[in-house]
């Protein structure tokens, strides 16, 4: 545990630092997946506090040790020097249970997928599980977390690929359901099974049909599509389904093919009444 001023750039000199730590007696409760506490301390009026502990808890998964320290970030004092550390303990053999072939994470969640927290950065855990899978292993047993965590950012930001998951459980850690996918493949997949956040197959077909029934005189295509596409439950942003119908996404499912001319067909009838100003592209060269 330390103390910094971020702000101080004089070099070689010692500069002595205030710092009083106080805390209740802490009795974690080992029946509960958490237990918490606090830390509170007095320093130097907003000054930086770094935390740090030889405390750690480790993560057995698929046969890997896996260990993180309990705490690893900092806090900034209150304009009076007063300041607290709200202090977690994860009990780490209860981040997980088995559901039939599925091991389901149990910690945190962001938007239905599992979430780790890692030096004030967020990774989705499910992601996590199969880039462990290609990390190599040190001479004692150990998979070093930066190398971890760079093969992750290779695979996610220079690669552009996904964990896809094969099974319907999106907090799912089974690295058998997982694979490296693009994420044009990646929606595809869910889009036929049915398992896509947004849109299937079905309210597709909804969609092209409602739009080349729609009188081609009328206007605002793109209000209307998007009123008529959460009217059918997509929870949809506004260009969604405007996109949709302007072959800008799922131009290649089999939907599309079948309704392809007869959508470009509505496009022509709109050109004609000026309620549109240009042709979908992609139509446009197969069609026009």
């Amino acid at each position: 545990m330390s103390c910094d001023d971020t702000h101080d750039i004089t070099e070689g000199r010692e500069k002595d630092y205030y710092l009083a730590l106080y805390t209740n007696d802490v009795i974690y409760d080992i029946s509960k997946d958490n237990s918490y506490t606090s830390v509170a301390y007095n320093t130097l009026p907003l000054q930086r506090v770094f935390w740090s502990s030889p405390d750690s808890f480790d993560v057995y998964y698929q046969g890997i040790l896996l260990r993180y320290c309990i705490i690893n970030y900092s806090t900034y004092a209150r304009e009076d020097g007063s300041g607290k550390l709200n202090r977690v303990r994860h009990h780490s053999d209860k981040q997980s249970k088995v559901e039939g072939d599925c091991i389901i994470w149990t910690g945190l969640l962001k938007g239905r997928y599992g979430k780790v927290r890692h030096v004030e950065s967020d990774y989705r855990a499910h992601t996590l599980a199969l880039t462990i899978l290609e990390v190599e292993e040190d001479p004692i047993g150990y998979k070093d977390s930066i190398n971890i965590i760079s093969c992750y950012k290779d695979k996610t930001q220079n690669l552009k690929l996904v964990a896809a998951h094969q099974c319907p459980n999106k907090n799912c850690l089974n690295t058998d359901h997982l694979e490296w996918k693009d994420n044009r493949g990646n929606r595809l997949d869910s889009f036929y099974e049915h398992t896509q956040t947004i849109a299937n197959e079905t309210q597709q077909k909804w969609l092209y049909e409602w739009f080349i029934n729609r009188d081609p005189s009328l206007k605002y295509l793109r209000d209307d599509a998007w009123k008529y596409a959460k009217s059918m439950g997509i929870n949809c942003a506004v260009n969604w389904a405007y996109s949709l119908l302007r072959w800008d996404k799922y131009n290649s499912t089999k939907m599309a093919e079948q309704y392809a001319e007869r959508v470009f067909r509505q496009w022509e009838k709109m050109l004609s009444h000026k309620t549109c100003k240009t042709l979908p592209e992609i139509l446009r060269k197969r069609y026009g």
